[in-house]
């Protein structure tokens, strides 16, 4: 809970000035710092990640294609420097700058290929996604079809659309995604890698872009989504000794 010296006052009803509470709480190693933004989160959260967590303990996840979308824009990021107090370094942008939308999956047997991809994602486009890309994948990865798909709780993955056309391809799901948890997704790391790495490449052009986000994703390594993968052994065990609380993934 975050409070204010004022309502200190008020509601210990202390009887000094506030710039005292506040000098005494610097004094205990409390500073004024921006609030940490996390996406909303439901009243039932922690039920439905802990629910989620004991039910799929046991899951063999080496079955498991975890699949998602990315996005990643063109141009400089924020960028650290050292100058004086009383200077602030300034870096030019774009005011809208290019970006790309990438979908893959990863497994115990490997990455699915990446597709690319502009524009506003729709359900009937999603449908296209999944039977163009996604199953052609996952039948090389899987040839004997003996997979489970996980896709988070993203409205465009759960449309009826997409949903009828998983059940016409008889390809089991993992059900029950919490919401806001990209925490318990190993998919995510990857995205983050990725863009680590693209962030290094001083990238001036999309072509150039989808270019080097392909090689990331082509070149690496089925051992980090062995580890990814078998990392959710830990993720859900710690989800239940945490008791649905945010866990450090």
């Amino acid at each position: 809970m975050f409070i204010a010296p004022i309502d200190i006052k008020h509601n210990l009803k202390l009887d000094c000035h506030v710039n005292t509470i506040r000098a005494e709480l610097q004094r205990m190693g409390y500073s004024l710092n921006s609030t940490y933004k996390i996406p909303y989160q439901p009243l039932d959260y922690k039920t439905r990640r802990l629910k989620f967590a004991i039910d799929n303990k046991n899951q063999d996840w080496r079955r498991v294609i975890f699949v998602d979308e990315s996005s990643i824009w063109l141009g400089p990021t924020k960028k650290k420097c050292w100058s004086q107090a009383s200077q602030r370094a300034e870096v030019q942008i774009q005011k809208y700058p290019k970006k790309i939308h990438l979908f893959g999956g990863i497994s115990f047997n490997g990455q699915t290929k990446l597709h690319i991809f502009d524009g506003i994602l729709t359900g009937e486009r999603y449908k296209e996604i999944l039977q163009k890309h996604f199953f052609p994948s996952a039948k090389e990865l899987y040839p004997n079809q003996n997979f489970l798909l996980l896709q988070d709780g993203d409205p465009k993955h759960r449309s009826n659309i997409v949903q009828n056309y998983i059940k016409l391809r008889k390809c089991n799901q993992i059900e029950g995604w919490p919401p806001n948890s990209p925490d318990l997704n190993p998919i995510e790391n990857v995205w983050g890698l990725m863009k680590a790495y693209i962030v290094k490449q001083n990238i001036k052009e999309i072509e150039k872009l989808k270019t080097e986000c392909k090689r990331f994703w082509n070149t690496m390594d089925i051992k980090l989504c062995q580890d990814l993968t078998q990392s959710m052994v830990k993720r859900l065990e710690q989800v239940i000794e945490k008791q649905g609380n945010k866990i450090n993934y």
